[in-house]
């Protein structure tokens, strides 16, 4: 709230007292105390409401991302309140840009704290990745203005009823702040396919979880909580439709602000809007549908096969890898799909239900093909027999724009995860991946790129020089056509995509030996070392990595020259990155012998991380390395090798280090590992 009133009280102090909050979650709470930061000032006037807003800053901020994060605070809390259908009531709404912070953003009511990143944005110096994050932070956080803060889920139980809407609306209503991001698409390749990855395991725990201690408490602000939470809503927001769906969250915010909430709020009040809209069979209700993604892990993979003019679709639980005992858990699925261009058809398959069948006109599936959940709006993966999967690639090879981006991200996504669950084969997946060398979208390149597609191939063949080569080459091909279409060089007026398409492109045409990358990439990086021409801050460390690989010793000795010199963390990060992407094998040795005169915290780790999984040659180096050196790299650490062992899974298919806690010092040692990998991934 504001400031009441300010007294001198003597001896140089002065006592500040502040109107009295409304009824509130006690961790919303929140004060800053600052010296010497700046500060701009907006007024909204109502209707609908009246609100003071401040930026406050470092004073190192220019007054461009100052007044950026200011206006944009200002459009996006008015937005927010239009769509809502709901007046943000407290008399001012502050934004504090900070330089560290534990989360990106924390929502606390009326005082919005934030990461520097996260809410300052200069046109001048910043990056469209950058501009994504603070729109979408922003949008974020002022939806828990209303979700999280003017109702709050009653336990942390149920924390997706505050995380998941903000990770969905951060992604639906920033596409309405800036049309001109594709806010919504990216939805399905950052949060939708990362929670499918996570969620895939057997022990992963459903989105509503009985919790007490605080360390569990604590574990529930994870990709469950966040992504997939966002996922579901996002999936009803379609499978009951916009309108209907806007009108149950306007509902559930209007009967419910001031008070705790639980799912079983929200489902009353969809299922008002259900009834008002006739949005559902009258057999359905919204608590049935909902309940078994709310309180049941996983998700369904739904396999579509066709024979004398019907479509039958099946449906199981999704498990990779696969547990040692079968799960009979199903869903009610929203089934959405098209029938080539003769329209989209929906039906819900019923919970307990491992297969329903569908007629269609044969004279159409004789000819058409068939796509399952186009834009991927439900949280499921899906299969095809083999004919369907043919027509599918056939028809991206003839013309891929039939199919929608999100869509060709979707097949390729699911596709990868079939195959290294061993649920397709090899040919339907090099099948499926030839068509991309006709592909220049952003959104299925990233689907493709991701370290847990693609990723887990080269991860896995680095171990054998001459897979390795096979594999590069056939990135390579695949990769210059888009290569050729994104270059080095932005143009003016290209999509916004285009920065971050250009700089994984480049990582992965130059890794995989594309001359024309490798050589262009090690000129802009010796004009970048000289001071000549400066490389745009976005691609920096791709191109350093793709010109390191053919870099010359005197060139790596000079980059090698500037990390004796650099302070900063994050740009010794990126030397050491970079330095590790070249194939010079007597470099490497020297590179990884430097770990022992290395006092860098944690850097040695980071070293050697970096040296065996960047190539073969990298590998080849690190295994040279652990023959000749074991008795120093023994000695190298001062804890005991003793305790109990922590695996941390990430979505990038790297081999990781084990952190190994020792239990009377809780100190921690990193032990890395390398394995022998099938190309499927299996330990050998």
């Amino acid at each position: 709230m504001p400031v009441k009133s300010v007294t001198i009280t003597g001896n140089g102090m002065k006592q500040t007292r502040f109107h009295t909050t409304p009824s509130m979650p006690t961790y919303l709470v929140a004060f800053i105390i600052t010296e010497e930061f700046a500060n701009a000032r907006l007024s909204l006037k109502g209707p609908p409401s009246t609100i003071s807003m401040e930026l406050i800053a470092p004073p190192t901020v220019t007054d461009s991302a100052q007044t950026y994060g200011l206006d944009m605070g200002g459009q996006v809390i008015r937005l927010v309140e239009q769509y809502f259908n709901q007046t943000y009531d407290l008399p001012k709404l502050d934004q504090v840009a900070v330089p560290d912070l534990y989360f990106a953003a924390m929502e606390n009511w009326g005082l919005v704290i934030y990461a520097e990143q996260y809410l300052l944005f200069d046109e001048l110096t910043g990056t469209n990745r950058n501009k994504e994050n603070v729109i979408a932070t922003i949008v974020h956080e002022f939806v828990h203005q209303f979700l999280g803060n003017l109702l709050t889920p009653h336990w942390w139980s149920d924390l997706s009823l505050s995380e998941g809407f903000a990770t969905f609306y951060e992604y639906y209503l920033s596409s309405m702040v800036e049309p001109g991001i594709r806010f919504m698409e990216k939805f399905t390749i950052e949060s939708l396919q990362t929670a499918l990855l996570v969620d895939s395991d057997i022990t992963t725990r459903p989105i509503s979880y009985d919790v007490e201690a605080p360390a569990d408490i604590e574990r529930m602000f994870d990709i469950i909580s966040y992504q997939k939470g966002g996922s579901i809503f996002r999936m009803f927001h379609y499978a009951l439709g916009e309108r209907t769906f806007q009108r149950g969250m306007r509902r559930y915010i209007s009967t419910n602000k001031g008070r705790s909430v639980t799912p079983d709020d929200l489902f009353d009040s969809l299922q008002w809007a259900v009834v008002e809209e006739v949005a559902l069979p009258l057999s359905l209700d919204v608590a049935t549908i909902m309940k078994p993604w709310i309180y049941q892990s996983g998700y369904p993979l739904v396999t579509v096969t066709h024979q004398d003019g019907e479509l039958i679709f099946m449906q199981e639980h999704f498990l990779y890898p696969a547990p040692t005992t079968t799960s009979d858990r199903t869903w009610w699925i929203p089934i959405t799909y098209d029938i080539g261009t003769a329209g989209t058809r929906r039906f819900w398959m019923p919970q307990g239900t491992s297969q329903v069948s569908i007629e269609q006109e044969q004279a159409l599936l004789a000819e058409e093909y068939v796509l399952v959940n186009p834009q991927q709006t439900g949280y499921y993966r899906v299969n095809y027999d083999q004919d369907l999967w043919m027509r599918l690639i056939t028809q991206l090879t003839l013309d891929l724009t039939v199919i929608s981006p999100s869509s060709r991200g979707q097949l390729l996504d699911d596709c990868f995860k079939l195959y290294y669950s061993g649920r397709v084969d090899a040919n339907k997946l090099y099948g499926l991946l030839t068509y991309a060398m006709a592909e220049t979208d952003a959104i299925p390149w990233t689907v493709a790129f991701a370290n847990d597609n693609l990723g887990v191939l080269r991860n896995a063949l680095i171990v054998d020089s001459l897979a390795f080569e096979a594999f590069s080459n056939f990135v390579a091909k695949l990769t210059a056509n888009v290569f050729g279409a994104v270059g080095f060089e932005g143009t003016p007026g290209e999509p916004h995509e285009s920065q971050q398409l250009r700089r994984t492109t480049i990582e992965w045409s130059c890794r995989a030996g594309l001359i024309e990358c490798r050589t262009e990439a090690l000129s802009r990086m010796v004009d970048d070392l000289s001071g000549t021409v400066k490389v745009p801050a976005y691609m920096k460390d791709s191109v350093y990595c793709g010109g390191a690989t053919i870099a010359s010793t005197a060139q790596l000795e000079t980059l090698w020259g500037r990390l004796q010199t650099e302070r900063d963390v994050g740009e010794r990060r990126s030397i050491i990155e970079s330095l590790a992407c070249t194939e010079n094998g007597e470099f490497l040795d020297a590179f990884l012998d430097s770990i022992f005169t290395n006092d860098t915290p944690g850097e040695w780790q980071l070293i050697v991380s970096a040296v065996y999984r960047n190539s073969a040659a990298g590998y080849e180096a690190y295994d040279r390395w652990m023959v000749r050196s074991a008795m120093q790299i023994l000695q190298r650490t001062d804890y005991p090798v003793a305790g109990y062992i922590q695996v941390t899974e990430a979505r990038n298919g790297r081999p990781r280090p084990l952190e190994v806690v020792e239990p009377s010092k809780k100190k921690k040692l990193y032990l890395f590992w390398m394995s022998k990998r099938t190309p499927k991934g299996e330990v050998d």
